[in-house]
C-alpha cells in the first residue's frame, strides 16, 4: 500500500475526512478514470471534525504533508482551512477550488492550475508557485512571505493588500490585477506584465521594474521611491499623486504618461 493511500486512510480512521473524501483522493492519486467511482459530493477538508491534532512545523500533525497529487484533477474541490503544509501539487488542476485560509506553507505548486480559485487568507509562506496559473483567483490577504512567483500568471487576480515584500515576480503576468495598497517594496518585477493593473496606494519602493510593461497602469498615490523603471513601458500610465523621488526612467516609453509637476522624477541621459 502506498504511503499516500496509508495517510489518507489514517485520516479517515481518525475521523478527519469522510468516506467520500477518502475515495476521491485515493481515486486521484491512483489515476482512476475521470468520473469513475466519483463521490456524490466534492470533498470538504474544513478542519471541523475529528479529534487529535495535525503535526506541522508548529508541532501539530499535518495529515497530508508530503503527499504528491502531481497532475491530478481536483477541480472545484473544497479545501477551506485544510492543512496542506509541504504537499506536492505541481501540475495539479485546482481550477475553481476553495482554499480559503488553507495552510500551504512549503507547498510545491509549480505549474498548477488555480484559475478562479479562492485563496483568500491562505498561508503560502515558502511555497513554490513558479509558472502557476492564478488567473482570476482571489488572493486577498494571502501570505506570500518567501514565496517564489516567477513566471506566474496572475492576470485579473485580486491581490488587494497582499504582501510581496522582496518577492520574485520576474516575468509574471499581472495584467489587470487589483494590487491596490499592496506592499511590493524591493520586489523583483523585471519583465513583468502589469498592463491595466490597479496599483493605487501600493508601496513599490526599491522595486525592480526593469523592462516591465506598465501600459495604462494606475499608480495613483503609489510610492515608487528609488524604483528601477529602466526600459519599462509607461505608455498611458497614471502617476497622479505618486511619489517618484529618485526613480530611474532611462530608456522609458513615456508616451501619454500622466503625472503632476510636483512628482519628483530623475531621468538619466
Amino acid at each position: 500500500m502506498s504511503e499516500e493511500r496509508t495517510k489518507i486512510l489514517r485520516m479517515l480512521q481518525e475521523g478527519k475526512i469522510t468516506v467520500e473524501d477518502a475515495a476521491r483522493l485515493i481515486e486521484a492519486i491512483e489515476g482512476a478514470a475521470p468520473g469513475e467511482n466519483k463521490p456524490e459530493r466534492e470533498p470538504d477538508f474544513h478542519q471541523s471534525q475529528g479529534s487529535g491534532s495535525n503535526e506541522d512545523s508548529d508541532g501539530h500533525e499535518s495529515g497530508l504533508r508530503g503527499i504528491s497529487f502531481q497532475g491530478v484533477n481536483l477541480h472545484g474541490t473544497h479545501f477551506q482551512g485544510a492543512k496542506f503544509e509541504g504537499i506536492k501539487l505541481g501540475e495539479t488542476n485546482l481550477e475553481g477550488a476553495n482554499l480559503q485560509d488553507a495552510d500551504l506553507r512549503n507547498a510545491d505548486l509549480r505549474d498548477a492550475n488555480l484559475e478562479g480559485a479562492n485563496l483568500q487568507g491562505a498561508d503560502l509562506r515558502n511555497a513554490d508557485l513558479r509558472g502557476v496559473n492564478l488567473e482570476g483567483a482571489n488572493l486577498q490577504g494571502a501570505d506570500f512571505h518567501d514565496t517564489i512567483l516567477s513566471d506566474a500568471n496572475l492576470e485579473g487576480a485580486n491581490l488587494k493588500g497582499v504582501n510581496f515584500l522582496g518577492r520574485s515576480l520576474k516575468d509574471a503576468n499581472l495584467e489587470g490585477t487589483n494590487v491596490c495598497g499592496a506592499n511590493i517594496e524591493g520586489a523583483n518585477l523585471e519583465g513583468a506584465n502589469l498592463q491595466d493593473a490597479d496599483l493605487r496606494n501600493a508601496d513599490l519602493r526599491d522595486a525592480n521594474l526593469e523592462g516591465a510593461n506598465l501600459q495604462d497602469a494606475d499608480f495613483h498615490d503609489a510610492v515608487l521611491r528609488d524604483a528601477n523603471l529602466e526600459g519599462a513601458n509607461l505608455q498611458g500610465a497614471d502617476f497622479h499623486g505618486a511619489d517618484l523621488q529618485g526613480v530611474d526612467l532611462t530608456g522609458v516609453n513615456m508616451a501619454g504618461l500622466k503625472y503632476q509637476e510636483r512628482n519628483r522624477v530623475r531621468v538619466r541621459s
